[in-house]
């Protein structure tokens, strides 16, 4: 996506950034946009809870967690961060791809049972299934979902 919308792409490095680190690398980078998994971000905002210096004045705009649900703890810590005003998205899709099916934004406010996968991105359908593979009515909650391109 990085490199179709004319920006830097920055492959992670050897050593992976911990709370300490990824504050100096985003702004070594000059980083607005971070795509990455939400158990790592949790982490990360785990340990900028005692130490909120770090992050502030980063140059982040928006964070996008993919490949794994969000848990509500995760949202929890980051609306309590000094990060909350950088645009969080929930990006749903398959897991063999890096397609995205649905876009779900998180607000700075509010709680969560369970983080909502959103809708559909343009030129996508999709459909939320049951156990037997059964799609669900609108709303409801699933097991599964399949993506078709429009």
């Amino acid at each position: 996506m990085s490199l179709l919308s004319g920006a830097t792409l920055v492959l992670r490095e050897p050593e992976l950034w911990n709370a300490t680190t990824f504050p100096a690398k985003v702004k070594f980078y000059g980083l607005t946009v971070v795509d990455w998994s939400p158990g790592y971000w949790h982490t990360l905002l785990e340990s900028w809870q005692a130490r909120p210096q770090l992050v502030a004045g980063l140059p982040l705009r928006l964070v996008i967690l993919g490949g794994e649900a969000i848990r509500p703890e995760t949202v929890k810590l980051w609306q309590s961060s000094p990060l909350k005003s950088v645009r969080f998205l929930n990006a749903y899709g398959m897991t063999e791809t890096p397609v995205t099916a649905t876009l779900f934004e998180i607000p700075a406010t509010g709680e969560f049972e369970r983080v909502p996968i959103g809708q559909p991105v343009p030129h996508r359908t999709v459909t939320i299934l049951d156990e037997q593979l059964q799609p669900v009515p609108p709303g409801a909650v699933g097991n599964c979902a399949l993506v078709a391109l429009v």
